[in-house]
């Protein structure tokens, strides 16, 4: 029998604790359906970014910087997808920043710090992953965008 087997690890959740208010907005965004009929998934293109809305939040991808943000307020969540999705969360004046390319990330979720009813903790991973598929959806757009102007462009040129 082998002495040295490998076992499962167990870890301890890391929590961050914000204030009731961007964990409300936060819970918005997760627990909204991705179904394309609802308002809240119909982009707005504007120079270069995309904003979705929702009456809790604005959603904004910034597809030249390679970031998106979920506003509500003075408070943010904002997701730099140029490195691997580092996400920062501004809460009445204080920054936390997350590498969720980190292979640990897995273990941070958002809790209020203040009595929510029904709250749950939220995974900082997830939150990463669903602003990342809104900006994926964004950037795919602006580049369409820019390949319709350019054959415009050609096609001009060629008359």
């Amino acid at each position: 029998m082998c002495a040295n087997k490998s076992k499962p690890m167990v870890v301890d959740a890391e929590r961050i604790q914000v204030s009731k208010r961007l964990y409300n907005t936060v819970r918005s965004f997760m627990d909204s359906s991705t179904k394309p009929i609802y308002p809240w998934n119909i982009g707005v293109h504007l120079y270069r970014t995309v904003m979705f809305r929702k009456h809790k939040w604005i959603l904004i991808a910034d597809v030249e910087n390679e970031n998106i943000t979920l506003y509500c307020g003075y408070f943010e969540v904002t997701c730099n997808v140029a490195y691997d999705g580092k996400l920062r969360i501004t809460d009445r004046g204080n920054i936390i920043e997350i590498d969720t390319a980190d292979p640990e990330a897995f273990k941070y979720f958002i809790v209020p710090s203040e009595e929510v009813p029904y709250a749950a903790p939220i995974s900082v991973f997830d939150l990463a992953e669903k602003l990342k598929m809104y900006y994926t959806v964004a950037a795919e757009h602006m580049k369409e965008h820019e390949e319709e102007k350019e054959k415009e462009k050609a096609e001009e040129t060629t008359q």
